[in-house]
């Protein structure tokens, strides 16, 4: 092997790796899908919550319970979310729950003073983490 051969086989091996570390950190876990579904409220971000919906979701608004396609949801979340602009969204616990799922609860305050027990859980399908079930309960 001559020393051109060497090079560019160094070469190959760190790109390689530096493609499999991209890869890596691209991975979104339940903690990161967290995160983001908070900010998201926080920033009355719907198209950002959106992205984090399983496909189907289960969205409980004090007036209707449904299993929607993430489609549906988008526009079921869309409604809600313009309805009631958040003011602020406080987190009051966070868990884990049965199967690796964990779960949020926070507290909506929108800009017209109600205020929302928000429940969120969080679940795993295949290797992906999606957000599976917002409920909205009215304070």
């Amino acid at each position: 092997m001559n020393r051109n051969s060497i090079s560019f086989l160094g070469v190959t091996f760190l790109l390689l790796l530096m493609q499999i570390t991209a890869i890596q950190a691209q991975v979104n876990t339940i903690a990161d899908i967290r995160a983001t579904s908070i900010e998201a409220f926080k920033t009355n971000n719907t198209d950002k919550l959106i992205g984090l919906l399983s496909n189907p979701v289960e969205i409980n608004l004090p007036s209707e319970d449904n299993t929607y396609s993430k489609v549906q949801a988008s526009e079921v979340l869309r409604k809600f979310m313009k309805a009631n602009p958040a003011k602020t969204f406080t987190v009051k616990q966070s868990g884990k729950a049965s199967g690796g799922n964990e779960f949020t609860i926070g507290i909506l305050t929108t800009t017209s003073g109600t205020s929302y027990q928000v429940y969120l859980f969080f679940s795993v399908v295949g290797e992906k983490p999606y957000l599976s079930l917002i409920e909205f309960e009215q304070l």
